[in-house]
């Protein structure tokens, strides 16, 4: 073969910032005996060309066709120019193998690099009908682009990711580890099996725009598993994701924050599950923020849960819970456990902000919880709702099984059935911690609160909580004496109350239309079930 001589663009097309720009050095990988006719492997010559545009400080151009290529190695500097390309595995390619990857090559600097390694617009087709079995993980790391940093410098790999589809992938299509800085934009994920994105390392910083993962293969189509340090031992991630859609419908998005780490995901659409881990005591915490975003669960295949949330806010989201599975099902929009497997690290902060719990696929004898938080106690930290909703297709707005804390305030409208639930798992009861302030309570919410919790130290305070007497309803299976309640709630009645006007010690009766001269207000000075003791607290002057 002869040698390709050296090409340098003399003409652009319009500055689309696709192309390589005016007086820039271009490789063509036909140049340099790439066939591209979707059967030659064309790895070598392909190789040719990046090595030459690496010396030369110049683009690789892909000009459109199918090339098959087993792995191409790149490093800071080079771009790969392969808008209408496919870049496709052949057959029974072994584990280990990446399709473009910078492992041979790594930057090593004090200082991140400041020539990015640059892919745009290429499609990477794993070839996933013909790599034999790949369930079991035994593909795992084939990942179809994994770019890496050195973790013995502070300096970091850079990257830009444009414009690229990874399709058919029997392991991820864009993996980042430790060390790196990476632009990832307006890419595309198509049944990626252990995930479409995939970030594991520590002292990396990732942005993700525009990005829309799907298919139907198991996988998260977004995962972080901060399983390897960076520099210094860094298990910080700092990633933030916003106006991607991520529409797969078994565990859409898994995320892990570390000590110092940042999760930020805004404007998304999240389909088919979020799972969410906020720290552990080995790793430590970071934080995690959720805005803006509609969050689909399907109850058949994965419900959303969030671990340990150290610091974890979900807000002014639309979250819809779907049952597809045709059989009745223990529907939670969101399952929350403080100390999963003993690996909590305590004062766990999980917040609730304006988030609007909808309905979806249902079925009959479904039992739907918008907010169940899972055997925890007061210690462990706070679950908090500010505002938002939830829609009377829910049987129970918030709960708390067997034990944990609780706060409730910013007047959300619940249209459940039952507003809280404080219940208890009898062979190990917990204590409960449940403050209430304002809510607004929707003619279809017909008990306020469902007590199944009787564990001396249990707590209820209301904090000027007004309700109707028509959503004044209190159900209980084991009491509600022996429960300690602080603070009152104001109960608006059309006349006096009587025994059957159930109340919690404290709590204020008031005449919504008083009469001069008669008793307005009355004080519970019992708590019984089904019955209450009123006294008569103040009069209207004549």
């Amino acid at each position: 073969m002869t040698q390709p001589s050296t090409k340098r663009l003399l003409t652009e097309s319009a500055g689309d910032a696709r192309y390589p720009k005016r007086g820039e050095l271009v490789f063509n990988v036909k140049d340099y005996g790439a066939k591209g006719d979707g059967a030659t492997d064309d790895t070598a010559a392909i190789q040719s060309a990046i090595t030459a545009a690496a010396a030369g400080n110049g683009h690789v151009l892909f000009p459109p066709a199918t090339y098959v290529v087993t792995s191409l190695n790149v490093q800071a500097g080079i771009i790969l120019d392969g808008y209408g390309a496919t870049l496709k595995r052949p057959a029974n390619t072994p584990n280990w193998t990446r399709t473009i990857t910078n492992q041979n090559n790594i930057y090593v600097g004090d200082a991140d690099s400041t020539r990015p390694i640059v892919i745009r617009g290429l499609t990477l087709d794993g070839n996933l009908a013909n790599q034999g079995t790949y369930s079991g993980f035994q593909l795992e790391q084939a990942m179809l682009v994994m770019i890496a940093g050195n973790t013995t410098k502070a300096g970091r790999e850079c990257a830009v990711i444009e414009d690229v589809s990874t399709v058919n992938s029997p392991s991820d299509g864009i993996h980042i580890l430790a060390n790196v800085d990476a632009e990832i934009r307006n890419c595309r994920g198509v049944d990626c099996f252990r995930g479409g994105l995939v970030f594991s390392g520590g002292n990396s910083t990732v942005r993700v725009t525009g990005y829309k993962g799907s298919g139907t293969i198991e996988g998260a189509h977004l995962d972080t598993e901060i399983d390897t340090a960076g520099f210094g031992g860094s298990y910080t991630l700092d990633l933030a994701v916003s106006d991607s859609r991520f529409l797969g419908t078994i565990r859409s998005m898994q995320l892990e924050a570390h000590t110092g780490g940042r999760v930020a995901i805004t404007n998304t659409i999240i389909n088919g599950g979020l799972w969410v881990y906020g720290g552990d005591a080995t790793h430590g915490s970071g934080s995690v923020r959720i805005t803006r975003c509609t969050i689909n669960t399907y109850q058949a295949t994965f419900r959303n849960q969030i671990l340990n949330p150290k610091d974890v806010r979900i807000e002014d989201c639309d979250v819809y819970s779907h049952n597809t599975s045709g059989a009745a099902q223990a529907v939670r929009a969101f399952e929350v456990s403080h100390n999963n497997a003993g690996s909590g690290v305590g004062d766990n902060n999980l917040q609730f902000v304006d988030v609007r719990f909808w309905a979806g696929t249902t079925v009959a004898g479904d039992t739907r919880t918008a907010v169940y938080v899972n055997a925890a106690t007061p210690a462990d930290g706070a679950v908090t709702i500010r505002g938002g909703a939830v829609a009377s297709t829910y049987d129970t707005a918030y709960q708390l099984f067997s034990g944990g804390k609780l706060s409730v305030d910013h007047r959300p409208r619940i249209a459940s059935t039952f507003a809280l639930r404080i219940s208890s798992n009898s062979a190990a009861p917990r204590l409960c911690d449940v403050t209430i302030g304002q809510l607004v309570l929707e003619s279809t919410c017909t008990t306020y609160m469902w007590v199944e919790n009787s564990v001396a130290g249990t707590t209820v305070t209301h904090l000027n909580t007004v309700i109707d007497e028509a959503r004044n309803a209190l159900a209980t299976v084991t009491g509600l004496a022996g429960n300690t309640y602080l603070g009152n709630r104001v109960i608006l009645v059309a006349a006096a109350p009587t025994t059957s006007t159930v109340g919690l010690l404290g709590d204020v009766a008031r005449i919504k239309v008083p009469t001069a001269g008669a008793p307005f207000e009355w004080v519970c000075t019992s708590t019984r079930a089904p019955s209450s003791t009123w006294k008569a607290k103040a009069s209207l002057a004549a």
